[in-house]
Formats: C-alpha cells, sequence, structure tokens
C-alpha cells in the first residue's frame, strides 16, 4: 500500500486528524520498515496474528491498540521508540537524529503534553535554540527526565548522567 492508500487507510480506521497516531500504531504493530508504506506480508501477517477478519474488527484492534499505550508503560515506551526509529528511516537509515522539527511534531502526537508538566516549555527551549536534532539517546532519555523531573524541574541532578540538552534545558528554565 502506497503513502496515499496509507493516508485513506488512516481516515477508513478513524483517524480524526493529522495528529491521530492510528497509522504509526498501525506501522508499529506490522513492524513496518518503509515509511508510511505497508507490504501485503506485513498486513497479512498483523491481521493474521491478531484473528482479524473485518474492517470493522480491524478498528476495534487500533482503538484496543490505542487503549494499551495509555494504560500500560511498558507498550508506550515500545511504541515510543519505535517511533523514533521509524521518522528517522524516512530520512535514511544512516540518519543518527530526527529533526528537531519532526521530533516535536511526533512528541505533540504521542501526547507528550499530557505526560510532560513542561512540555511548552521544552518544545520552546528547542525551537529557540541552535540544535539541529534529537539523537535516540536523547529521544530515549527523555521519558525518564520526565520521571525525575515530575511536577519540579528542582528535583533534577546535574551530578546525574544526562546529556547535555538536558542540563541546558533545566538552566535555561530556572533563569526565567
Amino acid at each position: 500500500m502506497k503513502p496515499q492508500g496509507v493516508l485513506a487507510l488512516g481516515n477508513d480506521l478513524g483517524a480524526a486528524d493529522p495528529m491521530d497516531p492510528h497509522l504509526l500504531l498501525l506501522a508499529w504493530k506490522m513492524r513496518s520498515k518503509q515509511f508510511f508504506q505497508f507490504y501485503d506480508c506485513e498486513w497479512m501477517v498483523l491481521w493474521a496474528n491478531e484473528k482479524v477478519s473485518s474492517f470493522d474488527e480491524m478498528k476495534k484492534c487500533v482503538q484496543r491498540w490505542q487503549n494499551d499505550i495509555k494504560t500500560n508503560e511498558d507498550n508506550f515506551v515500545s511504541f515510543y521508540m519505535f517511533v523514533f526509529d521509524y521518522l528517522r528511516a524516512q530520512e535514511g537509515d544512516a540518519k543518527l537524529s530526527l529533526g528537531k522539527d519532526d521530533a516535536i511534531m511526533a512528541w505533540e502526537l504521542l501526547g507528550m503534553k499530557k505526560r510532560f508538566k513542561f512540555f511548552p516549555e521544552w518544545t520552546k527551549f528547542w525551537q529557540e535554540n541552535e540544535l539541529k536534532g534529537v539523537p535516540r539517546g536523547t529521544w530515549q532519555l527523555l521519558l525518564k527526565f520526565i520521571e525525575k523531573v515530575g511536577d519540579n524541574v528542582k528535583n533534577y541532578n546535574e551530578d546525574d548522567c544526562w546529556p547535555l540538552v538536558f542540563d541546558d534545558f533545566v538552566y535555561d528554565y530556572l533563569k526565567k
């Protein structure tokens, strides 16, 4: 299925808008390797494993997957990391980071503003600084950073082993 068909499929499955993660969930479950292109073998294996044979059952599966990533942290982390690799692959496998605009869009799509109290400041920090992209380690550690900081940026300990961008963000935030 080519990109145009994939977008139509998203609408058919109930995607409310472009920021709806339906298609990324489907790609994650298919273990898709090609950005917004689904191959017959991926499609057939997914639905055979799910024991799904109708479009209504497909919609229910997608709804279940959405609930799973909301209620099961391990599933969310797996999906979160897949999204990084999937979006990075769209620009070529040699690419080691995700462009900052793509990363911000992905964080929004993944609902990070509900998980991270300082999300508006985090995205503003990325937009206002000369940061080129988000490396995989930074992407992955953001979840730990959110857990560590919680509702108070002062919970951050600069002596812990964090990427420099987290130190810079905290210093920038505390200056204001």
